[in-house]
């Protein structure tokens, strides 16, 4: 690329940068290798030379999220030797392109990409191609596409032949600017006659950008038109494909198999005679243009008027999956002039097959001895190999304690026969290397010219070097709670806690060795001991200092050991998590006997009193006192219980009574109960607190609740508000309720209710019944610069013990990692791109994921505890104080930096974020932003002005605001929503706003909607819904609205159309978007979707049998989770990125809850006495 050093596509980032650093000069262990990326002081990766890492390559990976869009500078890595000065490499430039040509094709129910469209005459369309127009040339324009750029490579296939173009600056842009000339290519007729007669040359284009991206790889070409070519009338029939559709010519790949394909050639004897000679080529092109041929073959004709049957292998078909074929022959006879045929253009449907696996010869079983001399690698044929073709065999593995191990051998192909493999050795030396090790054992491909920008890479081949490293039992620590993961500092002696390493087959010498790794500060430490007689084959037991756990006071601890054997590692244990803090708030609540829920019948407590419940699983003992704590209404409704434990008590539920009169005070309000347990043995002990309402009489069960308490997209963190139905459990139809924020006076009305406090516990009630829900408990989030193929996006969820629990991608937050304290009183929930973040009852937050785009909160935040909200965009969050203050954290680039005068700010009442900007509401009516100053970051002075701001709602790159006389205004990037049309911009009865990654829409009172932005991702409103009254919310996704109406149907507009079937319904309440599908929720309890189908838009059977009773459902880019009634969490999408919850079922299932239980309403209502209950801990 000009100007730069190299070009890196969406694929090198996908996943993370894969980069290789030679051996340097005198490479020693101890070396410090640095890589930086983008800035000059801070290092994006970095690794410690180990003595195995000596001379070799080193291989890591840059985490996707230190990428950005554009130019990358400087780029380089450092070399820091023991007590020598830094060496770095020179400083290179890059240039990163995460947008393909064309964008993503979302309507795959046509075929071709939608986004890639050309013209061509209508005279050659309908009467084709004869001499006079091949001589003079056919025009093809190219239309402007999404992310046209210089220089792109425009390859336009005319049947079996292509022609490049390069785009200028002057073919970008808008058709109407006077600057502007459209891209035509002109297929001359040199080209026409080298392709040939055809009844239907096919014509197609597809487009390689500089940096190496292809469009979409579900639709890697535009769609096709057939061409009817006839230059000389003499040219023969065309030969018949007969696995093809008659119609279409198209070859679907799921129908073929394994078949082969076999082609006919027609020989009538009119033009045939005995011994001709038949030669059929097969002219085939894969996805990325690269040419797959087949042929000639010959066949002689033995009978005339009898076809000829020539076959096509199975794997020469599948090699061009969404590619084509132009196939065709030649009539030779002796003595007379060639005859050739038309051709006959076929395009194939189905998924590309990566290449096939290696083998390795000394591993027949999967296991490869180290003392081998030689491994012999054998790479199988595939279709379209070529002697060119850059071969480079890779070997790959990760140590047990972390760092990979690499090697590879680049080299051609060679003079290798086709159906022959490719033999590569590798030395002993090398196999030494990867002692011990599972090794991955693959290849990848990559020809001259535009093929070396699309490297294809084979299957795995997974093989065993030497013994396997056990994975040895997590050690022990005496001193933890019997069945728990926790660890008292007051129970732990003097000198230090004893951890125990279990494992039993060692042996005399063996070294054994603990790692204790701490997330506080001074508080990780580690230790070995030599074996002997004594002794080895027992559990060996260590002395942890005391300090190792104190210093980790309310933070995690994470333990594991290791044994090396003659210099061997022979493996690691599974690692022991500890959290680290006294027993404070870890016991349940006491129970009371007779409630249901959350609700307590006060017409069925008998005279002598309520009974609490202090169960077994207290551990009471003997001589252990304590109190039942009833705080209700001041006074008459408040009772402290004591309560002694006798020598019939212990091992035992403990009973204490209430009495009747205070129960029957505390009628038609809410009362709070938890218990303090003071142990004889020492130490003083409190419960969780419990919530419940008293009630006159139980409700009849009548009212049901449903819809996330989210804005359910995955872009939770853009505004916008989510709607919840009230429903009659028994008819499923909408039933007026009051509808009450807890802490608030006022209720509300309505079948419905607009959502604006997800955070807080919502009071529903109608004349017979009430309920509790739970604030938003679930949320997800996305990548924002990968394409389709992977998997990044993670769930997150806090259980009704305010327990944390993640899945999906590691890097977007979908494990909780080692670093974050264990949270037992999370409250809230957020999400950015590529984190989450947890706000705690004390007034703290916790974040993980990415930690330099949001997942790791900082000094001087991290010790606040007075955060009351906190909001996220793509790469940062922004919390508020008490004090209506804000902090940020995250990427200083796109809004962890606050710039003046927002840290003043004392009167910030919202936050939302786009992709890389913020924009915040204050209490007088006006806005501030920060950020990227093209996409949102940048407000206008005439906005600013405004003091009449009562909500925003963000783009990814732009933001709008609603206005108090019911107008709006938009600020950000001027095609993505960032200026409103004067027609809307005129109107004065908008009533809710929302958005999709481009494009705004607004709701106005009248049940009508308008849109504005990009008119593919949603701008432009269809005339028909434009003409309705009835819509009560719209939901964007990244390129589609759809709209619920009052009867309970949707309608849609965007590039994803509704299906007919769920069109059709009309009981829908809750409609959800992923990235690339949608999902709703029915009155019935069952859930429907569309969309992609591997990312969401298609439920499995299996789990529409479980999607039953379901309350909520929530979204990420990749896939979706459904909340039910009895506390199951659903999960269907990209199972990596969300869509299988498997792994953490046990900590989900059981433990979330959409109704509130009297649990969970006392984590999320007693943060004061939480607090109290610290200081007291600490006092005593």
């Amino acid at each position: 690329m000009q100007g730069y050093d190299g070009g890196l596509p969406v694929a090198a980032v996908e996943g993370g940068v894969e980069f290789l650093v030679p051996p340097w000069l005198v490479m020693e262990a101890g070396d410090l290798l640095e890589v930086f990326w983008g800035d000059l002081q801070a290092p994006v990766w970095s690794k410690d030379i180990e003595p195995e890492d000596e001379n070799e390559l080193i291989k890591g990976v840059i985490d996707e999220g230190h990428i950005r869009r554009g130019e990358a500078y400087p780029v380089f890595y450092r070399v820091t030797r023991p007590f020598q000065e830094p060496e770095s490499t020179p400083l290179q430039r890059f240039f990163v392109k995460l947008d393909r040509p064309g964008g993503f094709d979302d309507d795959q129910s046509t075929p071709g990409n939608q986004n890639l469209r050309y013209h061509i005459l209508q005279s050659i369309i309908d009467n084709g191609v004869g001499p006079g127009e091949a001589a003079a040339g056919v025009p093809i324009t190219i239309l402007p596409y999404p992310f046209m750029r210089i220089n792109d490579r425009v390859k336009v296939a005319w049947g079996s032949v292509e022609k490049n173009v390069l785009v200028e600056q002057k073919h970008i842009g808008d058709p109407d600017d006077p600057d502007y000339s459209p891209l035509v290519v002109t297929i001359d007729q040199a080209l026409i006659e080298e392709a040939g007669d055809s009844a239907g040359v096919i014509v197609v284009y597809q487009v390689i950008d500089e940096c190496g991206n292809y469009p979409d790889p579900r639709s890697p070409w535009s769609a096709e038109t057939r061409i009817l070519v006839d230059l000389k009338g003499s040219r023969l029939d065309a030969p018949i494909v007969l696995e093809a559709d008659p119609v279409s010519n198209v070859i679907d790949l799921d129908k073929l198999q394994d078949d082969d394909v076999n082609v006919l050639v027609n020989t009538p004897a009119s033009v045939f005679k005995l011994q001709d000679i038949v030669a059929l080529t097969w002219q085939g092109t894969n996805a990325e243009g690269a040419p797959i041929n087949h042929g000639p073959l010959e066949l002689p004709v033995t009978r005339v008027g009898v076809a000829l049957t020539f076959t096509v292998p199975n794997d020469k078909v599948w090699a061009i999956a969404k590619g084509r074929a132009s196939v065709s022959y030649v009539l030779k006879r002796t003595g007379e002039a060639d005859r050739p045929s038309k051709s006959v253009g076929i395009s194939v449907e189905g998924e590309a097959i990566r290449l096939p696996a290696p083998t390795v010869d000394e591993a027949p079983a999967g296991t490869l001895d180290p003392n081998e001399h030689w491994a012999t690698v054998r790479i199988p044929w595939f279709a379209g190999r070529a002697a060119s073709d850059l071969l480079t065999l890779i070997w790959e593995a990760t140590r047990p304690g972390g760092g990979i191990v690499y090697y590879e051998d680049p080299r051609p192909v060679g003079d290798v026969p086709d159906d022959e493999p490719v033999l590569r050795n590798v030395s002993n030396a090398e196999i030494q290397r990867f002692d011990g090790l599972q090794v991955s054992v693959f290849y990848t491909v990559a020809n001259d010219d535009e093929a070396t920008l699309n490297v294809r890479e084979s299957f795995r081949f997974e093989m065993q070097v030497g013994e396997v490293q056990p994975l040895f039992v997590t050690p022990r620590v005496e001193e933890a709670v019997p069945g728990t993961s926790l660890i008292d500092p007051e129970a732990v002696p003097p000198l230090g806690c004893k951890l125990i390493v279990p494992y039993l087959q060692t042996q005399p010498e063996d070294l054994v060795n603990y790692r204790w790794r701490g997330t506080g500060s001074n508080g990780s430490t580690s230790g070995s001991l030599r074996l002997t007689a004594q002794t080895a084959g027992r559990e060996v037991p260590f002395t942890v200092p005391k300090q190792f756990v104190t210093n980790n006071l309310n933070r995690r601890i994470v333990i594991d050991y290791f044994i090396v054997r003659d210099g061997k590692t022979l493996g690691y244990s599974f690692p022991l998590t500890l959290r680290v803090g006294n027993a404070l708030l870890d016991f349940d609540p006491p129970s009371i006997d007779g409630a249901r829920g959350d609700q307590i019948d006060a017409s069925a407590v008998p005279a002598v009193g309520a009974t609490v419940r202090l169960a077994a699983a207290y551990g009471l003992r003997v001589g252990d006192s304590g109190e039942i704590r009833w705080i209700g209404v001041a006074g008459g409704g408040t009772a402290i219980v004591p309560f002694r434990v006798e020598s019939g008590d212990a091992g035992r539920d403990k009973l204490i009574s209430v009495p009747q009169s205070v129960v029957l005070a505390n009628v038609g309000r809410e009362i709070s109960l938890d218990c303090t347990v003071v142990r004889q043995v020492g130490g003083r002990q409190y419960s969780r607190v419990a919530v419940y309402d008293v009630r006159a009489s139980l409700g009849t069960g009548r009212l049901q609740v449903m819809g996330a308490r989210s804005r359910g997209n995955y872009q939770m963190y853009a505004g916008g508000t989510a709607w919840l139905t009230a429903l009659d459990a028994t008819t499923r139809q909408p039933i007026r309720a009051w509808w009450r924020y807890n802490g608030e006076e006022g209720e509300v009305s309505g079948t419905t209710f607009r959502d604006t406090r997800p955070d807080r516990l919502l009071h529903v009630r109608i004349s017979d019944d009430q309920v509790t829900i739970n604030p938003q408990n679930l949320c997800g989030n996305g990548n924002f610069v990968s394409g389709q193929e992977t998997n990044y996006a993670a769930f997150a969820a806090r259980t009704e013990r305010g327990a944390l629990v993640a899945w999906g991608s590691p890097g977007r937050g979908g494990n909780l990692g080692d670093s974050l304290p264990a949270i037992s009183d999370a409250i809230s929930l957020s999400a950015c791109g590529y984190a989450f973040a947890a706000r705690q009852a004390t007034g703290g937050v916790v974040a993980w994921g990415l930690s330099g785009n949001g997942g790791e909160v900082s000094e001087p935040i991290s010790p606040l505890r007075d955060i009351v909200a906190v909001s996220g965009n793509g790469y940062a969050f922004v919390a508020l104080r008490r004090d209506w203050s804000l902090v940020a954290w995250g990427s200083p680039t796109w809004g962890a930096t606050l710039p003046q005068p927002i840290p003043a700010l004392r009167d910030v009442v919202k936050v939302i974020g786009s992709l890389y900007a913020f924009a915040a509401l204050r209490a007088n009516g006006s806005v501030v932003a920060w950020g990227h100053q093209t996409w949102g970051g940048n407000l206008p002075a005439a906005i600013a002005a405004l003091t009449d701001i009562v909500d925003l709602v963000a783009t990814a790159y732009a933001f709008a605001a609603l206005r108090a006389n019911g107008a709006v205004v938009a600020w950000g990037s001027t095609g993505y929503g960032g200026v409103v049309p004067a027609g809307i911009g005129g109107l004065t009865d908008i009533v809710e706003l929302s958005g999709t990654e481009r494009a705004f829409a607004a709701r106005r009172s009248d049940g009508s909607v308008v849109a504005w932005g990009s008119g593919v991702y949603g701008g432009n409103v269809p005339a028909p819904i434009a003409a309705l009254t009835d819509i009560r919310t719209v939901t964007g996704k990244n390129a589609s609205f759809v709209a619920l109406l009052s009867s309970g149907r949707v309608v849609g507009w965007g590039n994803l159309a509704i299906p007919a079937p769920v069109a059709a319904l009309t009981d829908i309440v809750q409609v959800v978007c992923g990235g690339v599908a949608f999902a709703a929720l029915r009155a019935n309890g069952t859930v429907v979707a569309w969309g992609t189908a591997d990312r969401g838009g298609e439920i499995p059977d299996a789990i529409v049998a479980r999607l039953v009773n379901v309350r909520a459902i929530y979204g990420n880019t990749h896939a979706f989770a459904a909340l039910t009634s009895s506390g199951e969490v659903v999960t269907w999408g990209r199972g990596p990125a969300g869509g299988n919850s498997d792994a953490v079922a046990d900590q989900l299932n059981g433990k979330i809850f959409y109704e509130a239980t009297a649990l969970s309403r006392g984590l999320g209502m007693r943060e004061t006495r939480l607090l109290e209950a610290a200081e007291s801990e600490q006092t005593s």
